[in-house]
């Protein structure tokens, strides 16, 4: 069996299949290998915008909005959501490890330098606000809970203010 071209040779389908299963087996690696992007969001006040993929956070701007310019790493397993300060000056990952604990990131902007980190709670986070003052941080888990975290504090320990 094979195909007849324009100027009348022969391809050999047996000749082809080698080349087309390595095309599909290197497609599917591609693909288990890709990670999805979990939380993006614009700065409040430049270009700049963030998102998390490959286990850091990816930063970008200007012309090629989708190739990141640096990489930030952070110390959790996997990020589901990123909030800036009002003002810019430092940004929250909110993420951890599903089924074990959740952990909260406070970073430093642009350099990177975590401030803060906690971890509690049975499950990770899958979602953060914080209120307009930057003075408290409201956590969505996994597991259905919300909790209240006080940034005001020097000192707020593991726990968070109020869960419920």
């Amino acid at each position: 069996m094979g195909f007849r071209w324009a100027n009348d040779s022969r391809i050999d389908l047996k000749h082809l299949l080698p080349a087309i299963l390595l095309l599909c087996v290197l497609h599917a690696w591609r693909e288990a290998l890709a990670q999805p992007v979990s939380s993006v969001l614009w700065h409040p006040s430049d270009h700049t915008h963030v998102w998390y993929a490959k286990g850091s956070l990816q930063v970008g701007s200007g012309s090629r909005p989708t190739v990141p310019s640096i990489s930030l790493p952070l110390s959790m397993p996997r990020v589901r959501a990123l909030a800036f300060a009002p003002k810019g000056d430092w940004l929250m990952a909110a993420g951890g490890q599903p089924g074990e604990y959740g952990a909260i990131q406070q970073l430093r902007w642009p350099s990177g330098e975590t401030l803060k980190r906690w971890e509690y709670g049975q499950d990770w986070f899958n979602a953060l606000t914080l209120r307009a003052d930057g003075s408290l941080l409201l956590l969505g888990g996994a597991d259905g809970r919300l909790s209240l975290l006080s940034l005001d504090q020097p000192d707020v320990g593991d726990q968070p203010a109020k869960a419920w």
